[in-house]
């Protein structure tokens, strides 16, 4: 049973995993919300609530990118979930904005929902 912290949008890009006990490895992204992302990275074994952080650029964006702390949610068949642990306030915003196309209102608008 999933248990995701919002919507999801397919996606088709690239990102990289740090993990302590293995360094850093790849994978492709299937899908991504605001509360987290599943990623395809083959046969890599890392146990359920493990910490990890995940490195991502939206395809066509000139910035820097994201590098956030996640938590392993599952792991099944070559694919695992990762649950964004508390981004800063304003990077929630700027992806949302970039998920949802949100105009700057609509992101402090859900800046304000969920951080308080």
């Amino acid at each position: 049973m999933e248990h995701r912290r919002g919507r999801r949008k397919r996606v088709q890009m690239h990102a990289v995993v740090r993990y302590e006990e293995l360094g850093l490895f790849s994978g492709r992204v299937r899908d991504i919300g605001t509360g987290g992302m599943g990623i395809e990275t083959g046969p890599i074994v890392i146990p359920r609530d493990a910490r990890v952080e995940v490195h991502f650029r939206f395809p066509g964006d000139d910035q820097a990118g994201y590098a956030l702390a996640a938590a392993i949610a599952w792991t099944a068949h070559g694919e695992m979930g990762l649950a964004f642990q508390e981004p800063a306030p304003e990077v929630m915003q700027k992806l949302y904005a970039e998920l949802y196309g949100a105009r700057a209102g609509s992101a402090r608008g859900f800046s304000k929902r969920f951080h308080g």
